[in-house]
């Protein structure tokens, strides 16, 4: 009785590692009938159970829909110190089964081998953000059915905490960056809400307007870069030397000769005869 209690240990435990790791091991699991309830009545109980308890209770079963996902966590968001976000993944099952959810947090940009989150396995997750740094967040939603199961895992959210934070003027285009005094670094292609303003930053760091135009953050004005000048110098002076040059040569001169001699020699020759 001793061996069989601590097999069957063994065997939760195998089974938990690898469904938690994202991986597929039906073919594993397939063995290991014993972790599978027996009776009806077990299995709806194993059903309504919380998530991240019961994952090594379901035998993943490809005959049971996989969970679509209807709505995605956003893909990048950046936040100041303390700032509330909402993450959000809902999945639907195709062929009636119970949705449930576990979410994740990863130091690296993927939807696979990252840590559960204890408590977090609702469809909306609200991460911590009393500390800076860059996280990773995912959802592992399970559709279960019959004491069986199938999942399949959202996309991944990168959420992005700044603080200590100060405004810096380039000197090259006189764009505007937000530089963290501890390491230099500031967002970029993100809208972060700072101090009531919500404000829009390129791939390059600089605040922009909605049209990907630089702006002053103290004045709100545009910002007009050398770039921006120098085509409107060109368009006064270009014209200028076309009217001068082309015309007085071609159209100014060579005109009025033929104008001036060919009727005079028509004029002649009818009179001569």
């Amino acid at each position: 009785m001793r061996g069989k209690t601590g097999y069957a240990a063994a065997v939760l435990g195998m089974s938990l590692s690898l469904f938690l790791s994202g991986c597929s091991f039906s073919s594993a699991m397939e063995k290991v009938v014993d972790v599978v309830t027996d009776s009806d009545a077990d299995a709806d109980a194993a059903a309504q159970a919380p998530v991240d308890k019961t994952f090594a209770a379901y035998v993943i079963d490809e005959s049971i829909a996989a969970p679509e996902f209807a709505v995605n966590p956003e893909v990048k968001t950046s936040v100041t110190k303390d700032a509330a976000v909402a993450l959000q993944a809902i999945a639907t099952s195709p062929d009636g089964g119970l949705i449930s959810y576990q979410w994740y947090r990863n130091n690296v940009n993927s939807n696979g081998g990252g840590t559960a989150i204890q408590g977090a396995v609702g469809d909306t997750y609200a991460p911590p953000t009393d500390a800076k740094g860059t996280w990773f967040y995912y959802a592992v939603a399970v559709s279960t059915k019959g004491g069986k199961a199938n999942m399949s895992t959202s996309t991944v959210a990168e959420v992005s905490v700044w603080d200590n934070m100060y405004w810096q003027q380039n000197a090259d285009n006189g764009g505007y960056q937000y530089i963290c005094r501890d390491d230099g670094k500031y967002p970029t292609d993100a809208s972060i809400m700072i101090d009531g303003t919500l404000y829009l930053f390129n791939s390059e760091g600089f605040v922009v307007d909605e049209g990907g135009k630089m702006f002053d953050v103290a004045t709100g004005q545009p910002i007009i870069t050398q770039t921006e000048e120098q085509p409107a110098a060109d368009a006064e002076e270009q014209p200028a030397q076309d009217a001068a040059e082309q015309p007085a040569g071609e159209g100014g001169e060579q005109p009025a000769e033929e104008t001036a001699e060919q009727p005079a020699e028509d004029a002649g020759g009818e009179g001569t005869e």
